[in-house]
């Protein structure tokens, strides 16, 4: 059986016609689900390159093929390209039995009518909350009102309408965007973690004359990641004499000039690095071993892969109240979304307590042995087997 995935990620096409991702969709992530599926088939938008930059990765799995959306940018871009995007959603459904989708997705919205209207079923795989991400402060948009309650309303649909539904929380998106009491409800997030992904003992604090570094790690492509939160805060530490602190801020995109911006208005160019996207997993592990503490201080969130990586470096960690965030983290490691004030307070306090840090370590890297990818492969498959199974009754009827 073939399977259609629709997803809200951009991939390049080089001139020869073959497919790149940058990010997490590399052939590795589309081949779980030939677990299950015979065939995968993608859509997405596939932006037309000449030159592939150096840390992308070319999707090469011959079961795996892609139907391209015609690359846009924006609200505006997708109403110029409104028609060719309808046409090739369609294309792609004429190509694929089983559909399951990663959502919010306006994608996945545009192709929501022509399911309703033929009962077909679908699943979904629900990876983030589009109430947040439109909400105050986190895009800069004149319609950001208007999205946030349509994407809403669209993801209370999809979810209550699926055959089968996948969390990658253990219960805060469910509670926001349930599905049906009949609907096969699986738990799972997207990361894979291997035995040598995680430290064989927690850290061992203590304080010392070294530099306290902070690691953060997250797209810079919006203000969803709270790096400018981040960087205030420190200010605020160093305003109070932790002239100490160093911060790796990890990640790029649109929104990198402000932050260096921001970081020179504050006083922080000498103490702040940027690295820019790091494609390479050591790169990533080595950012992370070199850290005290990992912070996200994100103004919105569905299960941060980024947190759980740390945490199996036996990181301590510090977060805002979104998202799946307070599945992972204690109460005093919680901080309300943009409370640089609250952030200062717990650099200079939790993260200066030798206790403290050590136990938060310990705790860390239990709660991330949890998301071994032994665990979570079993999880997935049977989110497949529904959809699969639920497409098999469909297709029995028709």
């Amino acid at each position: 059986m073939k399977l259609l995935v629709v997803l809200e990620a951009v991939f390049e096409q080089s001139p020869d016609g073959r497919i790149w991702s940058s990010g997490v969709y590399t052939t590795s992530f589309f081949t779980r689900y030939l677990t299950v599926f015979s065939q995968v088939v993608v859509s997405a938008r596939v932006r037309p390159v000449a030159v592939i930059p150096p840390d992308h990765q070319m999707v090469d799995d011959p079961r795996v093929t892609f139907v391209p959306i015609p690359w846009y940018r924006g609200l505006l871009g997708y109403l110029r390209e409104r028609s060719r995007v309808g046409t090739a959603l369609r294309a792609a459904l004429e190509q694929a039995e089983a559909v399951i989708l990663r959502v919010p997705s306006p994608l996945a919205g545009r192709l929501q009518p022509w399911l309703d209207a033929s009962a077909r079923p679908f699943g979904v795989q629900v990876v983030g909350d589009p109430w947040d991400v439109f909400a105050p402060g986190v895009i800069r948009h004149p319609l950001r009102p208007f999205l946030r309650r349509r994407l809403r309303a669209e993801l209370l649909h999809q979810c209550a309408r699926s055959s089968a539904a996948s969390y990658v929380t253990s219960h805060t998106l469910q509670q926001r965007y349930p599905a049906s009491s009949a609907t096969p409800t699986f738990s799972f997030s997207d990361i894979e973690l291997g035995d040598g992904d995680f430290q064989t003992e927690p850290r061992l604090a203590s304080l010392t004359s070294q530099p306290r570094c902070l690691v953060s790690i997250g797209t810079m492509s919006q203000r969803y990641k709270g790096q400018d939160v981040l960087l205030r805060a420190v200010a605020e530490c160093r305003a109070r004499g932790a002239d100490d602190l160093r911060v790796v801020l990890v990640g790029d995109g649109a929104e990198r000039p402000n932050f260096e911006g921001l970081c020179h208005q504050l006083g922080l160019t000498n103490s702040v690095r940027f690295t820019g996207h790091l494609a390479e997993r050591k790169a990533v592990l080595a950012e992370l071993d070199g850290a005290d503490a990992f912070i996200m201080p994100s103004r919105t969130e569905g299960l941060p892969r980024a947190m759980i990586e740390a945490m199996a470096r036996g990181l301590p960690c510090v977060g805002t109240r979104v998202g799946g965030i307070p599945e992972l983290l204690d109460d005093d490691a919680l901080i309300l979304v943009d409370d640089h004030h609250a952030l200062a307070q717990v650099i200079d306090t939790k993260l200066r307590d030798p206790a403290w840090m050590a136990a938060a370590s310990a705790r860390n890297l239990s709660l991330a042995r949890t998301y071994h990818q032994d665990l979570l492969r079993e999880r997935r498959q049977q989110f497949y087997r529904a959809v699969f199974n639920a497409t098999s009754r469909w297709q029995t009827k028709g």
